[in-house]
């Protein structure tokens, strides 16, 4: 590898780190909002993603562009394959933090969500802090923790929706209020599932082995 290209490599994983520090402020904003009494603010915070996709566009270009003009191979080539399919994840983790933001007036009140909400919000906030790291530091550990955690992040979204069907049927809140809270809940498990995406392509990056669909690796 030219001394150009590992500079141009520098450069993007520097950019790839601060669009993580982006995507983590957008997404902890939201979850400390989904655990506010006072869920105001869910349109400013859905604008607030403007410039994750504009810089996923920029992130895109970068990557080709190396690929194009320097045709790596090996390892250099895993990377930047890694880094465009990352950078695709952030930019969801994102949307579906924005599709909380726009439910967040029309949730049940604070004092009905269920303890397993706050439970989900906190396990899928260290899931995505956790795939971060991985991505930015190139840390194995943290990426098979992320795998490690995606059983019981399932089964929080289970509780939040079975809880959410509970409170619809006995009247403690609304048909729609209840829809949305299970739809939350969706919403907020697609960030592990992307955080879990990231894990698996860092594994790749960094052993060559694909654990998509596979036994978790120890």
């Amino acid at each position: 590898m030219s001394r150009h290209t590992h500079l141009e490599l520098q450069r993007l994983s520097a950019r790839m780190a601060t669009q993580c520090r982006r995507v983590e402020t957008h997404l902890f904003t939201v979850f400390q909002a989904f655990l506010s009494e006072r869920r105001e603010g869910g349109d400013q915070l859905a604008q607030a993603d403007e410039d994750i996709d504009q810089e996923e566009v920029l992130i895109e270009e970068e990557c080709l562009k190396i690929i194009a003009l320097h045709q790596p191979t090996g390892v250099d080539l895993r990377r930047l394959a890694t880094f465009l399919k990352a950078n695709n994840d952030l930019e969801r983790i994102a949307d579906h933090a924005t599709n909380v933001a726009r439910s967040l007036s029309r949730l049940p009140p604070l004092s009905l969500l269920p303890q397993a909400a706050g439970l989900l919000v906190r396990r899928v906030g260290e899931a995505y802090q956790q795939a971060a790291r991985s991505l930015t530091e190139h840390d194995l550990d943290a990426a098979k923790l992320v795998l490690s955690g995606d059983d019981v992040i399932d089964a929080l979204e289970d509780a939040v929706n079975s809880k959410a069907r509970e409170m619809a049927i006995a009247g403690d809140c609304t048909l729609d209020a209840a829809f949305e809270l299970a739809k939350c809940a969706h919403d907020i498990e697609r960030v592990a599932d992307l955080a879990k995406n990231i894990a698996e392509d860092i594994i790749y990056l960094d052993t060559g082995d694909i654990v998509r669909h596979t036994r978790r690796p120890h």
